[in-house]
């Protein structure tokens, strides 16, 4: 198996890391099995810089500080002048361009999941109806007319 923490996958030889992990380090600890993260070092052995706040155990975001206590998140803007939206595809918001476009031919609405826009995407169902199990006749009525209105809805 893998050296590293958790990997099911078979080693390869002679580097005794699965081809998923052959090109990466692993901790300079002894006897830590995890992956670096910087420095030759795991997350847990210092690879990632923890806040300078007294007591806090977080790990610093931007800076020398976590979200938390004034750590900055590295986001990018959109590259329109004066835009402040935050950016998706090409550098862009959505609004300028930067958003994908449903896949179904003729429609012109923003895609939401797998390619495609809530109205067209008919595999889209709630959360409480993607486990459905068999249920006694007058349940399932009332789920299938709950999963209807809820299609309803966003159309």
């Amino acid at each position: 198996m893998c050296l590293f923490n958790d990997c099911p996958h078979p080693a390869t030889l002679p580097s005794m890391k699965c081809t998923f992990h052959k090109g990466r380090g692993k901790c300079r600890m002894p006897d830590c099995h995890n992956q670096v993260y910087a420095r030759k070092l795991c997350v847990r052995h210092g690879g990632k810089k923890i806040c300078l706040r007294p007591h806090c155990t977080a790990h610093a975001r931007g800076n020398a500080f976590c979200l938390k206590h004034g750590g900055v998140a590295k986001r990018r803007t959109c590259e329109v002048d004066g835009c402040v939206k935050l950016a998706h595809a090409n550098h862009k918001c959505v609004a300028h361009g930067g958003g994908r476009y449903c896949k179904s031919p003729g429609c012109s609405f923003h895609a939401r999941f797998a390619g495609l826009c809530l109205q067209c995407n008919s595999d889209l169902t709630p959360l409480d109806l993607r486990n459905h199990v068999m249920l006694p006749l007058d349940d399932c009525t009332m789920q299938k007319d709950y999963y209807f209105s809820w299609r309803l809805h966003f159309r």
